[in-house]
C-alpha cells in the first residue's frame, strides 16, 4: 500500500497567481502614499524608496531643526521649512496615486 503525501492533494494546493491588482494598488496609493508601491516592490523599490527619503527629510529636518528656526528671526527660513514639510509629502502622494492609475491593468496582472 503506497501512502500518499497530504500536501500534494488538490485541497493543500495553492492556487495559481493572478497577479495584483490595479484597484487594491490604486487604495494603497491613495490612503498610503508611497507605501503602496511595496504592493509592487519587485519593480517599485527605487520608488519607494525616493518617495520615502522625499517625504521623511523635511519632517525630519523640522523636528531637529525646529528650536534654531523657532528662535530664528528669519522669516524666509521659516516659510522654507514650512513649505517643503507640506509639499513633499502632498507631491509624492500626487505621484503615487499618479503613477498606480496611469499603468494599464495587464501591468499588475502580469507582475
Amino acid at each position: 500500500m503506497k501512502l500518499e503525501n497530504p500536501a500534494s492533494s488538490a485541497v493543500f494546493r495553492r492556487p495559481k497567481s493572478h497577479g495584483k491588482s490595479k484597484m487594491i494598488a490604486v487604495l494603497l496609493a491613495v490612503f498610503l502614499s508611497c507605501f503602496g508601491w511595496l504592493y509592487t516592490y519587485k519593480r517599485n523599490a527605487w520608488k519607494f524608496w525616493l518617495g520615502s527619503l522625499l517625504s521623511g527629510l523635511p519632517v525630519l529636518a523640522s523636528a531637529i531643526f525646529m528650536e534654531f528656526y523657532l528662535s530664528s528671526t528669519s522669516q524666509l527660513a521659516n516659510q522654507i521649512l514650512t513649505f517643503t514639510s507640506y509639499a513633499f509629502p502632498i507631491l509624492v502622494w500626487g505621484w503615487a496615486v499618479f503613477d498606480n492609475l496611469s499603468r494599464g491593468t495587464s501591468w499588475y496582472r502580469k507582475y
